[in-house]
Order: C-alpha cells, then sequence, then structure tokens
C-alpha cells in the first residue's frame, strides 16, 4: 500500500536534494513525526504537534511535555527565590555552593505532563503561586509563530488532527477568541 505522505513530500520535492534541504528545516522531533506517520500509518490520526515543546505527541500516550524555565528567579523572602516565569520556590536554606548544585538545578522545568496541541485555557491547569506558567509563555516562551512551526510546514507534515474551530491552519492555530496570540 503506498503512502501518501511520501508519495506528497516525493512529489513537492522531486529530487533527494531538495527533499533533503526540505527535512534540514524541520526540527528532529518533527522529521520523527514524519516517518511515524510513513510508517504506521495506523496512528498518523493520533499525532499531534505540542504548541508549548514543539515536538510531536501520541494522543493516545501523551506524556513528557517539559517547558524550561523562561523567566528569572525573583528575591522571594529569606533564603526563599521564586522563578517568576511559574511561580515556583527555591530554598537556599542549608546550601553549600561547594558541594552542591544551585537548588534551580533541581527543578529546571515549569511544567512537565501532557502535552498540548493548542494553548491551554484558564480551568485546565492549576496555577503554582498564583502564577499561570502559560500566560507567561505567551509572552516570553518560545510558540509556534516565532518557531516558525506552521511557515516550516511543521504542522502540516504531522496533520494535526484539531477541529476547525480549535485549529485554522492561515492563522497559525490560533482561536477565534485569542487573536492576539501569536500560536
Amino acid at each position: 500500500m503506498e503512502n501518501t505522505k511520501i508519495a506528497e513530500l516525493t512529489a513537492k520535492y522531486p529530487t533527494s536534494g531538495q527533499l533533503s534541504a526540505y527535512l534540514k528545516t524541520l526540527d528532529k522531533t518533527h522529521v520523527e513525526g514524519l516517518l511515524l506517520r510513513a510508517a504506521f500509518p495506523e496512528i498518523a490520526a493520533n499525532l499531534q504537534h505540542c504548541v508549548y515543546c514543539h515536538k510531536t505527541f501520541n494522543t493516545k500516550d501523551n506524556r513528557d511535555c517539559k517547558i524550561k524555565h523562561f523567566g528569572d528567579l525573583d528575591d522571594g523572602h529569606g533564603n526563599d527565590m521564586q522563578f517568576n516565569c511559574c511561580g515556583q520556590e527555591v530554598s537556599y536554606v542549608d546550601y553549600d555552593e561547594r558541594c552542591q548544585p544551585p537548588p534551580e538545578d533541581e527543578i529546571p522545568y515549569c511544567y512537565t505532563g501532557p502535552h498540548y496541541a493548542r494553548p491551554i485555557r484558564d480551568g485546565e491547569l492549576q496555577e503554582i503561586n498564583g502564577i499561570k506558567w502559560w500566560e507567561e509563555f505567551k509572552e516570553y516562551g518560545v510558540s509556534c509563530a516565532k518557531k516558525k512551526c506552521f511557515e516550516k510546514g511543521v504542522v502540516e507534515a504531522i496533520e494535526i488532527g484539531s477541529s476547525s474551530e480549535e485549529y485554522d491552519e492561515d492563522k497559525g492555530g490560533e482561536d477565534e477568541d485569542e487573536s492576539e496570540s501569536d500560536y
């Protein structure tokens, strides 16, 4: 059985040099998505693109999204400091720089959990210390628009299975209600 995505790619990029050049514009995870879709067409409908970590993920096994801190540590109270991107606190109580890594190295991520194919909406996740990391991400994180996921055809390559109201290719994935978002 002929894989239609491979046929589409070879039609669009008829030489190995052209296809190779196109593949080099994609991140490793997006090439992985292309290959998974080609090798296992039965899971193609389950592959999506995470708007936060920009990895391809399978909706049937949705885990391992990791967002590194994109903010700074602000002075807290006493020996405690807080990441301004997500509200997580680190403590310098009993910290000895001669024999320990900095406490912030122990929590390198704002978020770990399931991937999201669209921006998180209020009520979907619990905020940490009054801070919603996903709101801060809109301004300071690396969005699909900044990473050019849509321009490179990354999302089209893995065929996001969102409904038309959640995903609009011309808008780069933003919802009607979120017109100021650059997702």
